[in-house]
């Protein structure tokens, strides 16, 4: 899909993972709302997913029922193959075997290089869970002290370490001191999610929720340059191509949507998308996303656009920073 966004292998554009860019603030963001876990995962099918706000199973075209839910670590490899083939261009000047040959390979190595970065950005986003379930038990605990207690944990600051350097692009955490507690919380906001036939458990979509760049938030830094703020945004959205069409990529929207809003208190989310991508383009305008601004997204994606989606101001509302 054309939310993919950059890095992992040149074509495609991810970014970080638990370890998120500066910038946007949720007012009165709450720690509690780090390391979401979005609907049961598979190994908890007995669970009744009405109970979680996140996870209701909803039939978006008959006999196809979905559910989204957190990614797990046995979701990675089919994930990378759905995002290692939306990667992979076409080579041109080549006949039609050695285009096939080509592109299989190129997928191949896609495939390791993405797998191996969900992997890491995984394992930091369960060990910040499973640290901040622990912190949550004791009571009358202010939220920066929360905070520093939570980035107290050696183990904890090494994965986001070494998913910042798994990264090409410039992000807060390259200069950070990991000796030094991150100024705000919503550096660490981030979700992975994948969705499922609820039938056979096959895992058919993917995305993930992060706080990437926004040309659009052109703020001043000390230094009086100007940079770009940061701001919640889809990223790596992708669906089996033989369940296109039938709300897979929509259901992830929205519940990208409401996870943005209702946990992280932001009044908007962002996009990259291809200018090409009229399908892509199409399904995000349905959901109300607008084109801000055209970015140049490499030789492989060419012209992009930043798309938005806003709402009417919550309780909370969003406030971007450098």
């Amino acid at each position: 899909m054309g939310a993919i966004v950059k890095k992992f292998y040149q074509p495609l554009l991810i970014q970080i993972v638990l370890v998120l860019l500066r910038g946007t603030k949720p007012a009165n963001a709450l720690l509690g709302n780090l390391f979401p876990r979005i609907g049961p995962p598979l190994a908890n099918e007995n669970r009744d997913p009405s109970k979680n706000f996140y996870s209701e199973a909803t039939v978006a075209a008959e006999p196809l029922s979905i559910r989204i839910r957190s990614t797990s670590a046995s979701d990675l490899s089919t994930v990378a193959a759905l995002l290692s083939t939306a990667s992979v261009g076409s080579p041109k000047g080549l006949g039609a075997h050695a285009f096939n040959w080509r592109q299989k390979m190129d997928a191949l190595w896609a495939k390791a290089d993405i797998e191996a970065l969900l992997r890491v950005r995984l394992e930091a986003l369960h060990e910040g869970r499973k640290r901040l379930h622990h912190l949550q038990s004791i009571p009358d605990l202010e939220e920066q002290d929360r905070l520093r207690l939570l980035w107290s944990n050696e183990r904890l600051r090494n994965r986001i370490a070494t998913a910042s350097r798994q990264t090409g692009e410039s992000n807060v955490w390259q200069s950070h001191n990991f000796a030094l507690t991150p100024d705000d919380s919503s550096w660490m906001n981030h979700v992975q999610m994948t969705a499922e036939d609820v039938s056979t458990g096959q895992v058919i979509g993917f995305c993930e929720v992060a706080m990437l760049s926004n040309p659009v938030a052109i703020l001043e830094n000390d230094d009086g340059e100007c940079v770009f703020g940061y701001s919640p945004a889809i990223t790596n959205l992708a669906t089996d191509p033989d369940f296109r069409r039938q709300g897979v990529a929509t259901r992830l929207l929205r519940t990208a949507e409401r996870v943005v809003r209702r946990k992280w208190q932001a009044n908007s989310i962002g996009l990259y998308v291809e200018k090409e991508n009229k399908g892509a383009l199409a399904l995000y305008r349905s959901r109300g996303f607008e084109p801000k601004k055209p970015c140049e997204g490499g030789d492989r994606l060419g012209e992009m656009w930043y798309m938005m989606r806003s709402w009417e101001e919550t309780s909370a509302p969003l406030q971007i920073e450098g």
